[in-house]
């Protein structure tokens, strides 16, 4: 079985060993497949970044599930997601990667209140990558419908000021494990008590999730990561760790981590900024079982944070 030896555009020849700017290594023995919106063709063969997919979707159709294939998003692909099913994973074992850096970086918008990138099927990865709600109400940015997923370096916003999510921007559905959200970038605006999402990540019924140097910056009415509303299941084994949190909803049921029992693990290393009705430390920091290590929230402007919770005696 042969390693892929990928050829880049500019004559750049990319071998296993080697890196692409943006997107991290490039490393497999499977296919490469390559979507550009700009000069791409759905009746393309895909495979060559000078004929390359114009929409994921199609991409997708032509992986091969468990081969280890990779999807190359080049910069500055942009697409509309209509629906559920325009960015759906439901092969396993695919990988997405978005090439450039910043807003060059490929971008999809959800154009609809039922848009979302949605994942069925297990070992997948999406990295990389732009989205953007672009309907007043989208109900879900990211659904993580299968186990063993990462969400890696994207960046979620808005299209403008006038949209927003409105239930979680990432969902992890009742009974996964092995998922991981990393060092991902969350900047919504705040409407105060109009369109916000209630959760910015949520899960449910799961194992072995770990939430890692992500950024949060927005209102969420509920919290920022949260298991409440959900089937609580079995939960176990939760990571959050080095996350830096700015929840600015101004409800009294405003939380930044708020996790029932039985979710046990270890919560470490994050930063909190919480401001408006719930500005109680006891009242948005809510590790249940959780193990907590130098956790640091503050309630007010220009004030440095204290360490939450109380220390052990």
């Amino acid at each position: 079985m042969a390693i892929t030896r990928t050829k880049l555009p500019g004559g750049l020849i990319n071998q296993a060993s080697q890196h692409l700017v943006g997107a991290g290594e490039l490393f497999t023995t499977g296919n490469i497949w390559y979507v550009d919106s700009a000069s791409g063709s759905d009746g393309n063969a895909g495979k060559d970044p000078d004929f390359p997919y114009a929409t994921i979707d199609t991409a997708v159709e032509a992986a091969v599930a468990n081969n280890g294939d990779i999807i190359v998003l080049m910069p500055n692909h942009a697409q509309t997601i209509s629906n559920a099913t325009g960015f759906l994973l439901d092969k396993a074992g695919l990988t997405v990667l978005g090439l450039g850096s910043g807003r060059n970086r490929p971008t999809f918008t959800l154009s609809a209140v039922g848009s979302r990138i949605a994942v069925t099927a297990a070992d997948c990865a999406v990295k990389n990558c732009v989205f953007l709600a672009g309907a007043v109400a989208v109900t879900t940015g990211v659904g993580i419908a299968a186990s063993d997923f990462v969400l890696e370096n994207c960046e979620f916003g808005t299209s403008s000021v006038a949209n927003n999510f409105s239930s979680a921007v990432v969902d992890i559905v009742s009974g996964q494990s092995r998922v991981s959200i990393l060092g991902n970038k969350f900047v919504l605006p705040d409407f105060g008590t109009s369109v916000n999402p209630v959760y910015g990540i949520h899960l449910s019924n799961y194992n072995d999730v770990v939430i890692d140097s992500n950024y949060f910056n927005g209102a969420c009415t509920s919290a920022v990561v949260s298991d409440v509303g959900g089937a609580e299941g079995d939960s176990s084994a939760i990571g959050i760790f080095g996350n830096f949190i700015f929840n600015s909803y101004g409800g009294t049921t405003a939380s930044a981590i708020d996790l029932n029992e039985p979710a046990e693990g270890m919560i470490a290393y994050n930063a909190i900024f919480q401001i408006g009705g719930n500005a109680t430390f006891a009242g948005f920091f809510d590790p249940a079982n959780a193990g907590c290590v130098e956790n640091y929230a503050t309630t007010a402007v220009n004030r440095s944070a204290i360490l939450i919770p109380a220390t052990q005696a």
